[in-house]
């Protein structure tokens, strides 16, 4: 007889009320967390690349909505903002860019209609660093 192609592995613990086995959930894997702050863009007209004058910017900057402080983590391919008891999640699928700027990431989604997360931390690096990684693995 030939061994078998194990393709599932799991833990079982023992139900605390009824002392049956269940599989245990494992945490989804966090591959990088960085603290911020959170706005939205509900206009979606500002321009994240150069140009543009000061007082169409400042305009445009009204119709940005704060959030608040919070954090910014991956799981399992889906990008998720915790801030108090708000959490917005955006799967890679569902963006249509991310881009990066001095302090801060914006998230362009792909309809056009919805907010723009714009995240401003001072861990840039750790983010461009997950990002690289992230791309080789692709490879």
């Amino acid at each position: 007889m030939a061994p078998s192609v194990v393709e599932k592995a799991s833990i079982l613990k023992p139900d605390d009320q009824t002392g049956i086995l269940k599989e245990e959930s494992l945490p989804p894997e966090v591959k990088f967390q960085i603290e911020g702050n959170l706005y939205l863009d509900y206009s979606g007209k500002l321009e994240f690349g150069g140009g543009g004058d000061l007082e169409s910017m400042e305009e445009n900057l009204r119709n940005f909505k704060r959030i608040g402080s919070g954090v910014l983590k991956e799981e399992t391919g889906k990008f998720i903002f915790n801030s108090g008891n708000v959490t917005y999640t955006y799967e890679v699928r569902e963006l249509e860019e991310v881009v990066l700027h001095n302090q801060g990431i914006v998230f362009l989604p792909k309809d056009s209609k919805a907010p723009r997360p714009v995240f401003f931390t001072k861990d840039m690096d750790q983010f461009k660093e997950f990002l690289e990684q992230a791309s080789s693995s692709k490879v």
